[in-house]
Order: structure tokens, then sequence, then C-alpha cells
């Protein structure tokens, strides 16, 4: 049975078993050494340890999600928002000069037939 060391605060802890590793909270950067080995070596890279390492899973920010979907949210109300915008004074200028030739068209009408029309 192999005997494990581990460097805790900067001091090695050892010998120890797989079971009194156990109770100590492994991280893949906590350096450990067996016999056998060249030298000390982070546990990440000793596949034996690999199953020891207390790894948590990182914090789900519910709050941080719903900042994310507001700013969506108001991003895609102001695109939008100015789109609809530019269409309207689009449109708006489309029909003004629309109605603006009709009725310069309709004058020239009625003038050429000897309508005069004068305001």
């Amino acid at each position: 049975m192999k005997r494990y060391y581990i460097m805790v605060n900067g001091k090695p802890k050892g010998p120890l078993t797989i079971d009194k590793l156990k109770r100590y909270k492994l991280e893949k950067n906590t350096i450990a050494f067996y016999i056998g080995m060249p030298e000390w070596s982070t546990v990440e890279y000793i596949s034996e340890l690999n199953e020891l390492l207390h790894v948590q899973p990182p914090i789900f920010n519910q709050h941080k999600k719903r900042k994310q979907l507001l700013v969506a949210g108001i991003l895609f109300l102001i695109f939008f928002g100015l789109a609809f915008l530019v269409y309207i004074i689009y449109s708006n200028t489309v029909i003004t000069n629309r109605t603006h030739e009709s009725s310069a068209n309709l004058l020239i009408l009625f003038n050429r037939w000897g309508l005069a029309l004068n305001y």
C-alpha cells in the first residue's frame, strides 16, 4: 500500500494512507509525493488521488442571469424602437412628398384645362 505525503501550509504531512488523505480537502494544486515518484507533484497529476479532489461547483448566481436578461431586453427594445422610429419618419417623409407631388400635379392639370385654382 502506498503512503503519501502532502504539503499543508508549507509543511509536509505524512506518511498518509488514502483513507487518511480523505480527511484533507485536497485541491488540484495541492502538492503531494509518494515513494517511487521522482519529485513532488500536484495532486491533479497523480491519478489515484484524483478521486479525492475537493471540487466545488461554481455558484449559480440567479441575479446575474436576471441582469443579463434585463440588459438583453433593454437592448432589444432600443434596437427595434429605433428601427420603428426610422420607419415612421421615412414613411411620413415619403407620404408628405407624394402628397405635395400629387397636389402639384393636380394644379398643373387644372391649369392645362383652363381651371386655374388660386389659393
